[in-house]
């Protein structure tokens, strides 16, 4: 049994900040700090220790709840300045009031009761697909606990609170609530209870549109995965082929920095300073005598002259010719 709220730090793996977070739900009736009995948390315990004090009141007022008139006085002295004095803020001035006054109250009395049912009494009676209301008890990160008075509160999980998408249980539900629930299954040797917030007469059709759109979701996720694993793979292409470019061209860059021309003058015959008629012919031996290099000076000597002659001669020379051939 414990005696003090400080015993919890000797729990494997509990460190400071948890201590500060669970202390304030635990209640040690005997305890010999009589705010562990109250949900004011370890680190308040000295501005709870002001407070007292300075409306004249000890811990054995608060053992015997006899700090009925402590908001009036607190209220009285102006609630900033108490606050500012004791070293807290308005809120927390107010639950350390709240507590002061009912030491080891239980905040689950002030809960609306849960709504009894004759025919219900212990989960025996509970069905598949019964229909009742009940009350929320706890919320956490996977669902709530709902009180339908069996003496075993059922789970509502998550996924059976809405049939759209919630991110937490809080954003829908929270403590005290009272909810219509369905009974999805019961399971007496765990005592476990799974209950749902959906109709089952449109529940499956909700949880298969919802399956459906789930599947469409996924499926666009993919396509647009698919796209961007190939715009990526063509950008690769573009950047490598840039690469090359920027490879030549500071090649070429160092051809003329050396003093080599470039690859597509490296063989330009502009730049031999001659026409062809002058150029050394190697080994083919010299030309043959009366060749001329100027096409445009050629003349066929089998051509008939034509200079002198009139239409008729020039038409009947051509075509003697060509009867030749």
């Amino acid at each position: 049994m414990c005696s003090s709220d400080l015993e919890l730090l000797d729990v494997p793996k509990l460190g400071a900040k948890a201590f500060e977070q669970c202390a304030g739900f635990l209640r040690i009736p005997d305890a010999e700090n009589i705010f562990d009995n109250t949900a004011v948390h370890p680190e308040s315990y000295a501005a709870a220790e002001k407070l007292i004090a300075k409306f004249g009141y000890t811990e054995n007022d608060v053992r015997e709840c006899k700090l009925a008139e402590l908001p009036q006085k607190v209220k009285a002295a102006g609630e900033e300045q108490v606050a500012a004095e004791i070293g807290v803020g308005m809120p927390t001035l107010n639950d350390i009031v709240n507590e002061l006054i009912k030491p080891g109250r239980d905040v689950r009395d002030e809960l609306p009761p849960p709504v009894l049912r004759s025919d219900l009494m212990d989960m025996n009676d509970l069905k598949e697909g019964m229909k009742l209301d009940g009350v929320v008890r706890n919320v956490t990160d996977f669902g709530a606990f709902v009180d339908i008075s069996v003496h075993q509160d059922g789970l509502l999980h998550i996924s059976e609170i809405s049939d759209s998408f919630i991110k937490h249980p809080s954003d829908k539900l929270k403590v005290g609530d009272t909810v219509t629930v369905w009974v999805l299954s019961v399971d007496n040797q765990k005592h476990r209870i799974a209950l749902t917030m959906l109709d089952p007469a449109t529940r499956d059709t909700r949880k298969a549109e919802y399956e459906k759109q789930k599947q469409q979701r996924k499926e666009q996720k993919e396509e647009r995965e698919k796209r961007h694993a190939e715009y990526l793979e063509r950008k690769a292409a573009r950047e490598k082929s840039h690469a090359e470019y920027l490879e030549r061209q500071a090649a070429r860059e160092r051809r003329q920095a050396e003093g080599d021309k470039p690859r597509g003058e490296r063989f330009d015959r502009r730049d031999r300073g001659d026409r062809g008629e002058n150029r050394d012919r190697g080994d083919r031996g010299p030309r043959r005598d009366g060749f001329r290099s100027d096409y445009r000076e050629r003349v066929d000597d089998r051509a008939p002259n034509t200079e002198n002659m009139t239409m008729e001669e020039k038409l009947a020379a051509l075509a003697n010719r060509f009867n030749k051939k």
